[in-house]
C-alpha cells in the first residue's frame, strides 16, 4: 500500500485540528502549496483512484486528526470537500 507522504504531511500541517487554523486559512494554504508541489499533486491524483486507501486512516490516525468518520465514504467525502479544487466534486 501506498504511503502518499506529501499529502500526509499536508493533512498533518494545514487540516490537523491540533494546527488550530481556520478553514479558510488552511484552504488558501493548500492551494499555494498544490500549485508548486509536483509530488502533492501527484499523489493527490492517485490517492482518490486508490482502492486500498483508507481514508479513515488518512484523516484520523496516531500522529494528527483532521476530521474522524464513521465510514470510508464518509471519510472520502470529506477528503473530496477539502482536497480538490472543485470541493466535493469528486466522484465515490
Amino acid at each position: 500500500m501506498k504511503d502518499y507522504p506529501a499529502l500526509r504531511n499536508i493533512l498533518r500541517s494545514l487540516f490537523s485540528v491540533q494546527t488550530g487554523l481556520d478553514d479558510e486559512s488552511a484552504q488558501q494554504a493548500f492551494a499555494r502549496a498544490r500549485g508548486v508541489d509536483v509530488k502533492l499533486r501527484s499523489e493527490l491524483a492517485t490517492a482518490f483512484d486508490d482502492p486500498d486507501l483508507s481514508w479513515k486512516e488518512m484523516l484520523c490516525n496516531e500522529e494528527y486528526e483532521v476530521f474522524e468518520a464513521d465510514s470510508e465514504v464518509e471519510a472520502r467525502n470529506y477528503a473530496a470537500e477539502i482536497l480538490t479544487p472543485n470541493r466535493g466534486n469528486q466522484p465515490q
